[in-house]
């Protein structure tokens, strides 16, 4: 069971590496994931207000059309 389980993480780790190291999205795509990652505080500040604030904004849009 060890044997096997050394081989599935080994195949594992050479599949994602191959991925990174070949593939040209992937590694285009990484800066933009990084800054992403470094935001997220901010984008989910910015996320939970827009949730917030949508419901409120279509309650009052409809209370101005059917008042």
């Amino acid at each position: 069971m060890k044997t096997i389980l050394y081989k599935l993480e080994m195949t594992w780790w050479d599949t994602h590496i191959r991925l990174v190291d070949e593939s040209k999205l992937v590694r285009a795509a990484f800066p933009h994931l990084r800054e992403i990652w470094f935001q997220r505080k901010n984008l989910l500040r910015a996320l939970s207000w827009a949730v917030l604030g949508f419901p409120l904004g279509v309650f009052l849009v409809t209370l101005k059309y059917l008042g």
